[in-house]
């Protein structure tokens, strides 16, 4: 059984971790609404599935969308 300090004290961290889980959603929300462009740099590594072709097709891809 827990002590009731314990659990005042389980209590305190569950809130204060809710609390940095919900900030951690909101900035994620805001982030994905804003208006991005994408580009060459979206990709983690260039190979030749998102060489040639591909990055041209992103590129007309960004200038339709601005």
């Amino acid at each position: 059984m827990t002590e009731p300090g314990q659990r005042d004290d389980v209590a305190r961290i569950s809130k204060d971790t809710l609390a940095a889980l919900t900030d951690v959603a909101s900035t994620a929300r805001a982030r994905l609404a804003e208006n991005r462009a994408s580009g060459a740099h979206s990709f983690a590594i260039i190979n030749t599935f998102t060489s040639g072709e591909a990055l041209k097709s992103l590129g007309v891809l960004d200038v339709t969308e601005n």
